[in-house]
């Protein structure tokens, strides 16, 4: 019994409820009977937000506390107050974070309802110990709903849950334990929690409305809670379509619209973000810690582009880094060095562009000579287009591609030039003329003068024209 008790107690530690009550196991058992029946026996279709129930259920007791500080020492008054805030945010169509909270309460009306609440700690460990072990093999009964007014539903029924107690802690003190009393009445004590959860619900979703009021301050902070649950799953369709719905309930303030922002800004939904801030802003720009948010962020975001290159997104960042702080020891300083390098690259960017028309002159000037035969200074021209053709850096790339282009076109016209030279060089007679021009065709154009091939074409010209006269002297001089 000693060491079993010693093993129970560490394992409470982890199980023991807000407010001393059933295990986790048991509590998410009971909820998921009490979705059940309103499912099956009310046609109130909960099955499908079962997943967001749950999620709500197996939150910690420190979460539960610090959404429900009233929970231990008044459990009624926790319950009221959130039945008439559900009551109060009840959409049209449940959604998931409303079937979230429906999970919350039902995890608050099991702590309530649980018997041994407030009992000697060691026997109250002991018993929900032996509660988890065993609730899943539980005949569990639902009974007929009750619309529950909780001031005067929920007393009676604590009262229920308590009036077992002793007799519970006497079958553990002599030995009997779970085996005895305990767990005979575990359907029936396990039965309550359920309807009282079914009941809870059921008045929720099928009321119109609940005794009492519910305060600003809950109705903002329900708003918020909501942005959180929904923020926190990324999945921006469905905050876009909860917020429409959320921001009906009240009006968003300066502050919830920073706590918003600030829910964004960790999920790293940044953009979000400043659309909050820049609301917050516009309305209150005295709030120097949003203006410092938007400061720090479009450093960084500044600091991003800049490693990128991508300097006009740069320059936008630091300059509303400027305008949202200007005391900030680097923002403007990151401005004027990133207009800085704006005007050096365009510099660059000019002077490309300016290679690029010098080629383009060239090549045209290049077709004017080829057309009027004038081959050697078509080449000659083509050369100087290459010289600008490559003076074009890889920088940008629209200009690389221009480049590259002209070049392919330099070379390949080029050619066709050299190739119309050994063509009207077989038109002329003499061997040696032929052979001479080929091989200055085949040459490479660095090699070639401006005029060098017209003035060969002379040079073979009147040298074979003084051959033919030589050749003819002998007959001439016989007449």
């Amino acid at each position: 019994m000693k060491s079993r008790l010693i093993i129970v107690l560490c394992m409470t530690l982890l199980i023991a409820g807000a407010g001393e009550a059933w295990g986790p196991r048991t509590q998410l058992s009971i909820v998921s009977n009490a979705l059940y029946v309103l499912s099956k026996e009310e046609n109130i279709p909960l099955e499908r937000l079962e997943r967001n129930i749950r999620a709500g259920v197996m939150i910690s007791n420190e979460v539960l506390l610090e959404t429900y500080p009233s929970l231990e020492s008044n459990p009624v008054e926790a319950i009221e107050l959130e039945m008439r805030l559900l009551q109060r945010v009840k959409p049209d169509r449940v959604d998931a974070y409303f079937a979230y909270r429906l999970g919350m309460l039902g995890k608050m009306v099991a702590v309530a309802t649980a018997p041994m609440r407030g009992v000697d700690p060691t026997f109250r460990n002991l018993y929900y110990a032996d509660v988890e072990s065993h609730i899943e093999g539980i005949a569990l009964k639902s009974g007929t709903r009750q619309l529950v007014d909780p001031v005067i539903y929920f007393p009676p029924v604590l009262n229920e849950a308590r009036i077992q107690n002793e007799a519970i802690i006497r079958e553990y003190q002599n030995g009997r334990g779970f085996d005895g009393l305990p767990g005979l009445n575990l359907s029936n004590d396990a039965s309550r929690s359920v309807r009282a959860v079914a009941d809870s619900w059921f008045s929720i979703l099928t009321r119109d409305t609940l005794p009492g009021n519910v305060s600003e301050a809950q109705l903002q902070q329900y708003v918020i809670d909501a942005y959180a649950f929904y923020i926190h799953r990324k999945n921006t369709d469905e905050i876009d379509i909860a917020a429409e719905r959320l921001n009906t309930i009240t009006p968003l303030t300066i502050d919830m619209r920073v706590k918003i922002g600030d829910l964004y800004y960790n999920a790293e939904l940044f953009d979000r973000a400043m659309e909050q801030y820049k609301e917050v802003k516009a309305a209150a720009p005295e709030r120097r810690d949003v203006m410092e948010k938007i400061a720090e962020y479009n450093m960084r975001r500044g600091q991003d582009a800049l490693r990128t290159k991508n300097l006009e997104t740069a320059l936008e960042a630091f300059q509303t880094a400027v305008d949202a702080n200007p005391l900030h020891p680097l923002a403007e300083k990151s401005r004027l060095e990133t207009l800085s390098l704006i005007a050096a690259r365009d510099a660059r960017l000019a002077a490309n562009q300016d290679a690029l028309n010098r080629a383009k002159e060239f090549q045209t000037q290049a077709e004017q000579e080829g057309l009027s035969g004038n081959f050697a200074k078509a080449i000659a021209f083509l050369k100087q287009a290459e010289n600008a053709f490559n003076e074009v850096t890889d920088e940008f790339p629209t200009e690389f591609q221009l480049r590259t282009r002209g070049l392919n076109d330099v070379r390949y016209r080029t050619q066709e030039l050299k190739q119309n030279i050994m063509e009207n060089a077989q038109a002329l007679s003499g061997s040696g003329f032929e052979t001479d021009v080929q091989e200055l065709a085949k040459r490479p154009v660095a090699d070639l003068e401006k005029n060098a091939l017209l003035d060969l074409v002379r040079q073979n010209l009147s040298a074979e024209l003084q051959n033919l006269q030589n050749r003819m002297q002998p007959a001439l001089t016989f007449k």
